[in-house]
């Protein structure tokens, strides 16, 4: 059974481990994802998300997270590129998908809009 109670209250000491233990996934992981970390390290997604996008009176905790986060994110990114390039590696059609969704927000369509209409010019023959 989980343990439930107050939030836990880390001290920048263990931010900066948890910062670390983060540098460290996505340098050692083939293909690192934060919900992949944070399930191989009992750390909460949305805890995550609070470091990266802390107040100013912790600043300490989106100053060491922020980077290593969108690190974290653009390594995943490359390596889905590399891996959908290089065919049989993943399914092309999951990382199209991937791609699709946030942070990346790839598109694979155009919006085009036409502001003026063409002028017609008649001319008598």
């Amino acid at each position: 059974m989980a343990d439930v109670g107050r939030p836990v209250e880390y001290t920048p000491k263990a931010i900066e481990e948890i910062r670390q233990l983060v540098y460290n996934y996505t340098t050692e992981t083939d293909l690192p994802r934060i919900s992949d970390f944070c399930y191989k390290n009992n750390i909460r997604k949305q805890r995550i998300s609070e470091f990266v996008n802390a107040k100013p009176k912790e600043a300490y905790y989106n100053e060491y997270f922020s980077d290593t986060i969108k690190r974290m994110e653009e390594k995943e990114e490359s390596k889905l590129w590399e891996m959908g390039l290089t065919i049989g590696k993943i399914n092309t059609a999951f990382g199209l998908f991937r791609l699709k969704q946030s942070p990346f927000n790839y598109s694979d369509r155009q919006d085009i809009t036409i502001t003026d209409r063409p002028t017609i010019i008649e001319k008598d023959i």
